[in-house]
C-alpha cells in the first residue's frame, strides 16, 4: 500500500468515525429528551461516544502528519546561523541587547534621593 492510499484511508476511517460520533450524540440526545420520565437520569455523554470521536480525532492529526513526514527536514542550527549572519543579522541580536540584571532595591534608593533633591530645590 502507498503511502498516499495510506493516507486516504486514515483520512477515510477518521471522518467516519467522528460523523459516527456526532450521529450518535444526536441519537443519545433525542432518546433522553424524548424517552426518560425521570429528570434524574444521568444525561452525559455516553463513555464509549467520547472515545470514538477522541480516536477519531487522534487518527485524523496521525494522518496529517504523516502526509507531511516528509517534507519535514531537520534544521542544522550551525548552517542557519550561517546564512542568517551571511545577510548581516546576527541571530542573538535580542540575547545580545538584553539589559542586564538590575537591583530594583538600588534603582529605587537613586528615585528617592532624586526626589528628595527635586523638591528641595
Amino acid at each position: 500500500m502507498s503511502k498516499g492510499s495510506l493516507v486516504n484511508v486514515l483520512f477515510f476511517l477518521s471522518t467516519v468515525l467522528i460523523i459516527h460520533s456526532a450521529y450518535s450524540a444526536y441519537e443519545f440526545s433525542y432518546f433522553v429528551k424524548h424517552f426518560t420520565l425521570s429528570t434524574t437520569l444521568n444525561s452525559t455523554l455516553p463513555l464509549d461516544i467520547k472515545i470514538e470521536l477522541g480516536l477519531g480525532v487522534l487518527v485524523a492529526t496521525l494522518a496529517a502528519v504523516y502526509k507531511q513526514a516528509d517534507t519535514l527536514k531537520p534544521i542544522k542550527l550551525s548552517e542557519a546561523i550561517i546564512d542568517v549572519e551571511v545577510k548581516g543579522e546576527s541571530p542573538f541580536l535580542s540575547l545580545e541587547r538584553r539589559s542586564i540584571f538590575s537591583n530594583i532595591l538600588e534603582k529605587r534608593k537613586e528615585y528617592n534621593t532624586w526626589m528628595e533633591k527635586e523638591s528641595s530645590s
